[in-house]
């Protein structure tokens, strides 16, 4: 692999598993801030406004300090501030610390996918896959590690420890990143317009509701598959944390294989048959599970975890297919695409995750039935990109060549 993919990759492996180190511990810190299921979403989608300013201007960030700059202070203040989550004893205290987080993790964000565009046009293979399975190794590693320490480690030593070597890790990784002279934004800037959103050209916004349905799934996993194991099928926080450790666990091996088969077919149809595994395992997690559950606990489990497992399936090709997409918008710089997608999404997810909330105080199992809806939106905006894929494609390289050296090829490595 590549040095610079090397560092992406492990970037993205720290990410996730800042991400869902919470999972095991969102039931009693839910309990802690004293919240009930509709507050809590309604928090949670008052937190996602954070995440709106950052993607107005991280591409001019990006054009001025270029993406490693911008990974390497933004994912430092991403990490660290998981260590003062245990602290928070209220809903305005956690606001606060969530909110910071989300304004350095959004900008943090939008630069790393773009610097992985990028990079993945200068190396001319599929690079998304990977960085995006590394993320769900993290989340994975974390959300297991972090149930299981549930019962044997104090939640505030647990969050100290951990964001200082994931903090560290941070620091240290993004030193391998392109520099602002080869990171593909003098070219991207070169050739990009100065369109306004008002002109955004329709493709962007087809995009996006396919990202929002795309990662629609794999937020609520992480939101609420514990609240759902616990409250719903009545089982441990332990247990909880191992059915979405099956959904992640699927998605890196779905995500790691989509490099052999994408050499047969386009990653936007492999997002499109996705589509229909997550509607099979969204259908027997939440309405097969919880009948047989209460007659044979043993099966019942088993049941929701081969669910899940068909949702980390589905799910592993969708956000990577329309992040990938996003590098093939004439006229607009990968990280101007990615912003406007990431800006329209957010407040599409802002509404969301608060009526999820809403729909789970009266009805966790009915709530949990929405990515019902979202696999099937995904699967046929997917359908819809894949036809014009290929053309797209091919105008972006005509027209707007990724220049630029690669500074490292080391022939040894593997």
């Amino acid at each position: 692999m590549h040095p610079v993919a090397r560092a992406t990759a492990t970037i993205s492996f720290l990410q996730g598993m800042t991400a869902t180190a919470l999972i095991p511990r969102v039931p009693d810190l839910i309990n802690q801030l004293g919240l009930n299921f509709a507050q809590w979403g309604t928090l949670l989608g008052f937190i996602a406004l954070a995440s709106l300013l950052p993607l107005i201007f991280t591409n001019k960030l990006v054009m001025q300090f270029g993406t490693r700059n911008v990974i390497a202070f933004g994912s430092v203040v991403f990490a660290a501030a998981n260590a003062f989550i245990p602290w928070c004893t209220s809903a305005w205290m956690f606001a606060v610390v969530a909110v910071i987080q989300t304004l350095a993790g959004s900008a943090f964000n939008i630069a790393l996918q773009a610097s992985a565009v990028i990079l993945q046009k200068k190396l001319k293979k599929a690079v998304m896959g990977k960085v995006h399975a590394a993320w769900s190794i993290g989340a994975t590693v974390s959300a297991a590690l972090s149930g299981l320490l549930v019962t044997v480690m104090d939640f505030k030593v647990q969050f100290g420890i951990t964001a200082a070597m994931i903090t560290a890790g941070m620091v240290l990784m993004s030193r391998y990143l392109f520099d602002k002279e080869t990171d593909g934004r003098l070219s991207e800037q070169k050739h990009a317009k100065k369109i306004s959103w008002l002109k955004t050209p329709g493709y962007v916004w087809l995009l996006t509701i396919g990202l929002f349905t795309g990662v629609w799934c794999e937020s609520v996993m992480i939101d609420w598959s514990a609240v759902y194991g616990t409250k719903v099928l009545g089982i441990s926080a332990t247990q909880a944390a191992i059915t979405y450790t099956c959904f992640a666990s699927a998605m890196i091996v779905g995500r790691l294989l989509i490099d052999k088969i994408t050499k047969y077919m386009h990653i936007s149809r492999m997002s499109m048959y996705g589509a229909f595994l997550g509607i099979i395992g969204i259908l027997g997690g939440v309405l097969l599970a919880p009948s047989v559950i209460n007659n044979n606990e043993t099966l019942g489990f088993v049941i929701v975890c081969l669910s899940w497992v068909l949702c980390g399936l589905g799910s592993a090709a969708l956000v990577p297919a329309f992040f990938s997409a996003a590098g093939n918008v004439k006229g607009l710089s990968t990280a101007q695409a990615l912003s406007r997608m990431s800006f329209v999404n957010t407040l599409i997810f802002m509404a969301g995750k608060s009526a999820f909330g809403n729909i789970a105080q009266q009805d966790l199992q009915i709530a949990m039935l929405t990515p019902l809806l979202t696999f099937v939106i995904v699967g046929v905006v997917s359908a819809l990109v894949v036809k014009t894929a290929k053309r797209r494609e091919k105008e972006m390289v005509e027209a707007f060549p990724v220049t630029g050296v690669i500074p490292v090829i080391s022939t040894n490595d593997n």
